[in-house]
């Protein structure tokens, strides 16, 4: 919650980031979370999640829990490995 005092406010906080995009610009928002995926803004929409545009599927850990995935987007997919331990860090790519 930070600074924000709320996750609402944070939510709201950082929904002025979508709304102040350009209508040529691309807002990427996470379809998971009900607050980001409502954000209003003028811009394209790509979406990311296990229900976005972008998903992810197949995440497994390596033995210093770093995570590989599949990446899809328009039925293509992609193999990615992060660096960064966690399982949470997929959400972050």
């Amino acid at each position: 919650m930070g600074a924000f005092g709320s996750i609402e406010l944070t939510a709201a906080a950082k929904g002025e980031l979508p709304a102040a995009l350009r209508g040529d610009g691309i807002a990427v928002l996470n379809a998971d979370d009900p607050r980001v995926a409502s954000m209003a803004t003028p811009a394209r929409v790509l979406t990311f999640g296990a229900r976005g545009d972008v998903t992810w599927r197949d995440v497994s850990l390596d033995r210093l829990a770093r995570p590989s995935f599949s990446l899809g987007y328009q039925g293509k997919r992609a193999t990615v490995r992060l660096q960064q331990a966690g399982v949470h860090q997929v959400v972050n790519t």
